[in-house]
């Protein structure tokens, strides 16, 4: 089974964390997700999967993309979309990072936390 780099995802609680499978197959695969290795059905009441189309006629496009309403610290974790036809199979994964507040920038949180401790500590 071959299979993509992961991608880091950054999600904020409360927020609809949207993931799109990068994989395009001819013939249609048929896409299946993960989360820490445990398939995501339709008992998650608050995942979906749906089928996103772009394009017309031979450039037309089916993207398999997995939505999770209202994040919570749970729902951090290695998501994975396997998509599987006749040809084989490959596995995309997404690793997903959850906070409290909103992150521009990783390092520009940690010197800002940084020049803080020095205000305070003087």
């Amino acid at each position: 089974m071959a299979g993509y780099r992961r991608q880091l995802v950054d999600q904020l609680v409360g927020t609809t964390m949207r993931l799109a499978c990068p994989v395009t197959a001819e013939p249609p695969a048929l896409v299946s997700w993960y989360k820490d290795g445990i398939e995501i059905t339709v008992a998650w009441d608050r995942c979906r999967v749906t089928v996103v189309a772009s394009g017309s006629g031979v450039a037309r496009r089916e993207l398999s993309q997995l939505r999770v309403r209202n994040v919570t610290d749970e729902d951090a974790g290695v998501y994975a979309c396997t998509a599987t036809n006749g040809f084989g199979s490959v596995r995309a994964f997404f690793q997903v990072l959850v906070h409290r507040t909103y992150r521009t920038n990783r390092f520009a949180a940690i010197a800002a936390t940084t020049w803080l401790s020095v205000c305070l500590s003087r």
